[in-house]
């Protein structure tokens, strides 16, 4: 993937967030009301999460 297609990615990654509503990154989860399996299932998207965005920078050289 050349600098460019790096740049649009990234752009349209950008773009997608703008759209989400500020309140949903304020840190706030209520991890403490979530039930265990709630936790664990929270807790299991974050892996991945970091997992798939730590695969990107590395395959992005970012």
């Amino acid at each position: 993937m050349n600098n460019l297609e790096k740049e649009k990615d990234l752009a349209e990654f950008r773009k997608e967030i703008a759209t989400l509503d500020p309140s949903l990154f304020n840190g706030h989860t209520c991890f403490d009301k979530l039930t265990p399996e709630q936790r664990l299932n929270w807790l299991a998207e974050l892996v991945i999460f970091v997992h798939e965005s730590k695969s990107f920078r590395i395959k992005h050289k970012l």
